[in-house]
């Protein structure tokens, strides 16, 4: 009997767990629904905000995680947010606001920030208070086109994820290099010819998107990646590449490859130097089923 109680006791408490599980992964779309039960509150998407300043019913979330006021349109910055002691995720895309206030900078939890779509703020003011985050980790900065990166950004040294995608960026700054934690770097879409030399020191590096640069000089760039001991990801999509520089085979420590929707009749790609090849993905070229064997046969997967 005391073994079956003890049993039951187990489950109770097993299921009582899950059910806590269940409550933090649980995504409220509407703050009026999400105050009734404020504390069982871990993450809110609200999308119908648009021309409010103020959000009182904010700083009775006492447990949020997540933040999305994504495409709100706002015009000031709601302060209530900084009142979120416990949050780690706030999206602030697609709004106009123009600066970001400094008592951000005082939410010492916060671990990523989304500001992509934000053409009215001023980025020099807004990567200054982001630089005062003691654990920002991942940063979007996505569909901004401001042609230059704030020279703020390179302050931001314990960043680990940095997406600058379609930003109409025309150089890439040597001063990349101080971000010495990344592992993620997003530079598609953009219109630089050359990357930096210092991109070498980026030794943490783990997956890097190049796709949608048309304009790089590919053959020099990988040359530079192959300095790169720790990068496994190379994205290289819609390049209009119908010659993939050998350079290629510089970078030994590739063990994923995207290729997909290029103009490429032939890959040469060597086995002897990529040994941790693992995937190529030819989707959308013009290279022949079948020529790909002598990699095929060492067991890499390639998609056709």
């Amino acid at each position: 009997m005391r073994n079956l109680t003890l049993t039951l006791l187990l489950l109770v408490s097993a299921t009582f767990v899950q059910a806590q599980t269940d409550t933090t992964q649980t995504l409220y779309t509407s703050l009026k629904e999400a105050v009734e039960s404020p504390l069982s509150v871990y993450k809110l998407q609200v999308s119908d905000l648009e021309d409010i300043k103020r959000l009182p019913e904010l700083s009775k979330l006492k447990n949020l995680e997540y933040l999305s006021l994504k495409g709100d349109r706002l015009t000031v910055f709601p302060r209530e947010i900084v009142n979120l002691k416990k949050l780690k995720v706030l999206d602030l895309s697609e709004n106009e606001f123009t600066t970001l206030p400094e008592e951000l900078s005082q939410m010492i939890s916060l671990e990523e920030v989304y500001l992509n779509k934000d053409l009215k703020l001023d980025f020099d003011q807004a990567v200054g208070v982001l630089g005062k985050l003691p654990n920002l980790r991942v940063l979007q900065l996505n569909d901004i086109g401001f042609k230059k990166l704030p020279a703020g950004i390179a302050k931001l040294s314990k960043l680990e994820v940095l997406t600058l995608r379609n930003d109409s960026l025309l150089t890439i700054p040597e001063s990349i290099a101080n971000l010495s934690e990344l592992k993620i770097l997003d530079l598609g879409g953009n219109h630089f010819k050359e990357l930096p030399e210092s991109i070498v020191r980026l030794q943490n590096l783990q997956e890097l998107y190049l796709d949608h640069d048309n304009g790089l000089d590919f053959r020099s760039a990988f040359i530079l990646l192959g300095n790169l001991p720790r990068l496994r990801v190379l994205h290289l999509e819609a390049n209009d590449l119908s010659d993939l520089p050998e350079t290629i085979n510089e970078i030994k420590s590739l063990e994923k490859l995207y290729l997909n929707q290029n103009e490429l009749s032939i890959v040469n790609l060597k086995r002897n130097q990529l040994k941790r090849l693992m995937l190529v993905d030819l989707h959308e070229n013009t290279v022949p089923v079948g020529t790909m064997g002598h990699l095929e046969r060492t067991g890499v997967r390639i998609r056709f």
